[in-house]
């Protein structure tokens, strides 16, 4: 049976992202909004690779970093998709 419990990080990890890039890969992503508007705490959101990072209501604005990333199921042996 394959690991599957290990993370494997890049140098995209490093970077952050804006709303309305596209998600280089699956994961967890910490947000943290703009500073200018303090409405919110940074949170955490699921992203999927391929999609466009979101765009708060609030602030219009913030930064996404990988936190942790996803597998895709559909790789993993005992997993029927």
């Amino acid at each position: 049976m394959e690991e599957h419990g290990k993370r494997e990080f890049g140098p995209e990890d490093l970077m952050e992202y804006k709303p309305g890039d596209v998600v280089p890969k699956s994961g967890v992503y910490r947000f943290v909004h703009d500073p200018d508007h303090a409405h919110a705490e940074p949170e955490e959101i699921n992203a999927v690779r391929g999609e466009l990072f979101p765009t708060c209501r609030h602030c219009g604005e913030g930064r996404a970093k990988i936190v942790d990333n996803a597998f895709d199921v559909a790789g993993i042996e005992q997993f029927q998709v």
